[in-house]
């Protein structure tokens, strides 16, 4: 793991220009394609939220498609970020985001995903562009990850009420998703879903297409277990215990089958 490549921390590529442009949330938008290979029940239902979740995304089916074909395509078409969404037998438990034209691309091990009609008094799904809230990612490798999601989406309005939360505790990053009203003085918060855990295991430096021709810039490997405390995504400034994200902290301790395995793409 010589010269920061695949290093905790990530190194010198943590500060590469590719995420830096702020024209990718000022100027031009961002558009997300969601693609799969197969339509399931899942696949219905997550694809709208998570189109919901990211203003001025777009979703295509995979079909047979190659993903040569589609990132092409997307780059043609001025796409700043291509996500695949991955399941396993109707369960949701992979994601991967890719920055374009150049990458990085990031992938996670999607845990615990809870969709809106699950979420008791859920709240009414604003359109509004999100502020967004990015706690306990500190370190090097936590900044290149916060960087990652934040270009995901646009700049907000100041007079926004919907807010986005990445909770990063213990490296499991939690996505929570609320608005919020000024009723008589108080504010009044509600959550307006989905929910889910994200794990990062790998990130590499170039698009999803190339990924067995790119370097990887930072990967989980089996032995990083073997220190318990030991913490990539934040630089232990903050309490790792204290759940900021609204929800119960699900998983402390938890043994993952597929923390190294990484989704078939082909």
């Amino acid at each position: 793991m010589g010269g920061r490549r695949g290093s905790e921390g990530g190194g010198d590529h943590l500060s590469r220009p590719e995420l830096a442009a702020e024209d990718v949330r000022q100027g031009k938008w961002t558009n997300t394609l969601f693609t799969h290979k197969t339509l399931t029940r899942f696949y219905f239902e997550i694809r709208q939220e998570f189109k919901l979740v990211i203003p001025n995304s777009q979703r295509i089916n995979r079909g047979n498609y190659q993903l040569k074909q589609l990132v092409e395509s997307c780059r043609a078409n001025a796409v700043t970020d291509f996500v695949v969404l991955h399941e396993t037998r109707g369960e949701p438990d992979g994601l991967v985001i890719c920055h374009l034209p150049f990458g990085p691309t990031a992938y996670f091990q999607l845990l615990n995903t809870v969709m809106r009609h699950d979420i008791p008094e859920v709240g009414t799904m604003s359109e509004a562009y999100p502020h967004l809230v990015l706690h306990n990612l500190t370190s090097n490798l936590g900044t290149r990850v916060g960087n990652i999601l934040k270009y995901l989406f646009p700049v907000p309005k100041a007079d926004s009420k919907r807010v986005i939360t990445f909770a990063n505790q213990n490296d499991y990053i939690s996505f929570r998703h609320h608005v919020y009203k000024q009723v008589e003085g108080k504010v009044e918060i509600a959550e307006v879903g989905p929910r889910f855990e994200l794990r990062l295991y790998q990130i590499k430096l170039g698009t999803l297409e190339m990924e067995n021709a790119i370097d990887t810039e930072w990967a989980f490997k089996p032995y990083m277990n073997t220190t318990k405390k030991r913490q990539f995504l934040s630089d232990g400034t903050a309490n790792d215990d204290d759940d900021v994200s609204g929800g119960k902290k699900e998983n402390a301790g938890k043994e993952e089958s597929r923390t190294n395995g990484k989704p078939s793409f082909k």
